[in-house]
């Protein structure tokens, strides 16, 4: 799927994660409770920081945006899953 599929689906299935804020824009390092999905070094990477002090770490990285934005769709549905199944507080 592209950005706009995936921006239209968490936007229509009203997806939120209680840990994390999406970030499609800009990769976040050094900000924590960021997971996102951006153009990076020629690749596109699905990222989280670190709760304590915002450090980035990359999930995983694809040649295509097709690709980045179908599996970051399931992130981010399993981050909700598990943020529910686990009673997760939230970050603010």
């Amino acid at each position: 799927m592209k950005r706009r599929e995936f921006e239209k689906r968490v936007k229509d299935e009203n997806l939120k994660m209680e840990d994390y804020d999406i970030a499609l824009d800009h990769y976040y390092d050094g900000y924590p409770h960021y997971m996102g999905c951006v153009r990076k070094d020629r690749k596109w990477v699905i990222y989280a920081t670190n709760h304590r002090d915002g450090h980035a770490y990359i999930i995983d990285s694809y040649d295509t945006e097709d690709e980045a934005f179908s599996d970051f769709y399931q992130y981010v549905l399993s981050q909700i899953k598990a943020e529910t199944q686990f009673g997760h507080r939230k970050k603010k």
